[in-house]
């Protein structure tokens, strides 16, 4: 198995391991396998690591207080937006 292909598998199995990056100044937002009674989806945001051009974010494994696992998908959002969703770290 090459490199990429066992890294690909792994992200398979270890969705909420591997980073995403955001621009500096932007948070995370993390997506969660449950849907919401009105229909959406059930996401979190978070602050993500600091760097010099970028930020790096880790969405953890499951929703906070719950099973629902991590879905692998992610955005990068505003201040406002984080300010106005549910925080994944306290």
């Amino acid at each position: 198995m090459r490199f990429s292909a066992a890294i690909i598998a792994m992200s398979t199995f270890l969705p909420g391991i591997l980073a995403f990056k955001c621009a500096s100044g932007w948070y995370g937002e993390c997506y969660y396998d449950h849907t919401n009674s009105d229909g959406t989806a059930t996401r979190c945001a978070l602050k993500c690591t600091s760097g010099p051009v970028n930020v790096e974010c880790h969405c953890p494994d499951t929703y906070p207080g719950q099973p629902w696992p991590y879905t692998g998908k992610h955005e990068c959002i505003t201040i406002g937006k984080y300010n106005g969703r549910h925080h994944c770290y306290a």
